[in-house]
């Protein structure tokens, strides 16, 4: 049986310098990572979070998002995992439904033919990119007179062969509009012209668009230079995950007031308990299942809602990792109260990614994440023989039967 590996963002990172600046630990992990997938021995995964934070932030920065791009592509290949989110939702249908056990199968953690990481791409948005640039073309001719805007509206019918000779002479003049938004931009304008003109039918384009999409070095190499476009995948793939954790900094910030008496206090205080009982109060945990599930709970008991919780793995691992999250963050404030600050720690821009990363976890035999994450996650005990929280653990966790 092949293990499942979930690699960190970093690995992609670390593993994909330059042959001449390759460390020598890594060079021997690259190669003994690529000796387990050639034989077998384990599989690699990309998810949507990987994807996120693998694009580069400026042109100079290009090259090694490449590269990155390109190691994630030769490990993971058409292994493209669900968004993160996503998980949750597919547990709870199953949960809700009776099942004890809401695990999920390796089928179902990855994105279908036709999905980008599990979101469908249907004809709609091709559809209204042609509307749209009807009623863009209605707007041009509008100030015309009606004989003239008649006789316009004739020779362009994109109905006619006749007429996308002067289409084209009027969209590489400028004066015409396409589609120049992504993900209708990552074809490049040719393509869009020929979709446009009917050329290309709708289902065609949707195609090729996929292709483009789940290659990231396409992506990286021919979409993401512009300022527009790394914003729009950041605001896709990282929004969520950023909302969580704002999420999380709301429930520290209703504990504070009882946390600044007890650091005022000088009293040494277990918050373990305290923590518990707030992350498994029936309003938190219902709260929490409605966020991922269009099925309601309201019928579920409160003593029922924790079995429901603990059925589904990856929701589970989640609400652990918010209760560490929270409880490490409580300590942290009290402790700078007790140092003589005033405001607290904000939290790290890279939080929100950490906590989307662990939805997946309880399904990889192997996860990798940086040592502060990994203490996180290690205090929920069915993940903690999972977890490697250092790129040297590797070869000798994928070694052992």
């Amino acid at each position: 049986m092949s293990k499942l590996v979930y690699l960190d963002s970093s690995d992609f990172s670390n593993l994909s310098f330059p042959k001449d600046t390759l460390s020598l630990q890594n060079s021997e992990i690259l190669s003994f990572l690529r000796a387990q997938k050639g034989n077998g021995t384990a599989r690699f995964f990309m998810s949507a979070v990987h994807f996120s934070e693998a694009v580069h932030a400026a042109a100079e920065h290009k090259e090694s998002a490449l590269r990155r791009a390109e190691l994630m592509h030769e490990l993971c290949g058409e292994n493209v995992l669900r968004f993160p989110t996503e998980l949750p939702k597919l547990e709870l249908r199953k949960a809700l439904a009776g099942n004890e056990a809401a695990v999920l199968s390796q089928e179902e953690l990855l994105s279908d033919k036709g999905q980008w990481f599990g979101f469908d791409c249907d004809l709609d948005s091709l559809k209204a990119a042609r509307r749209n640039a009807d009623s863009e073309i209605d707007k041009l001719l509008a100030p015309l007179p009606r004989q003239q805007r008649r006789k316009l509206r004739s020779s362009l019918d994109l109905r006619k062969k006749s007429s996308h000779a002067k289409w084209r002479e009027l969209i590489e003049s400028g004066t015409a509009p396409t589609a120049a938004e992504f993900p209708l931009n990552l074809l490049g304008p040719d393509a869009a012209v020929a979709w446009f003109l009917g050329e290309i039918s709708d289902e065609d384009y949707r195609e090729r668009m996929l292709t483009v999409m789940h290659d990231p070095c396409a992506m990286f190499k021919h979409l993401l230079d512009e300022t527009k476009n790394q914003q729009k995948l950041y605001d896709i793939l990282r929004k969520q995950g950023h909302d969580m954790s704002l999420d999380l900094e709301r429930s520290t910030e209703a504990m504070r007031p009882a946390l600044t008496a007890i650091a005022l206090s000088n009293v040494e205080i277990d918050l373990t308990e305290l923590i518990n009982e707030l992350c498994l109060s029936p309003a938190f945990l219902r709260q929490n299942i409605s966020t991922y599930s269009d099925i309601s709970c309201d019928h579920i008991s409160d003593d029922a809602l924790f079995r429901v919780t603990t059925s589904c793995p990856s929701l589970s691992a989640y609400l652990e990792t918010s209760k560490s999250y929270l409880l490490v963050s409580a300590y942290s404030f009290i402790s700078k109260i007790r140092a003589g600050g005033t405001s607290p720690k904000k939290a790290n821009q890279s939080d929100f990614g950490d906590l989307m990363h662990s939805f997946y976890a309880p399904y990889f035999d192997v996860f990798r994440c940086d040592a502060r994450f990994g203490a996180l996650l290690k205090r929920h005990k069915p993940l903690r023989a999972r977890i490697a929280d250092r790129i040297s653990d590797l070869p000798k966790m994928l070694s052992v039967d």
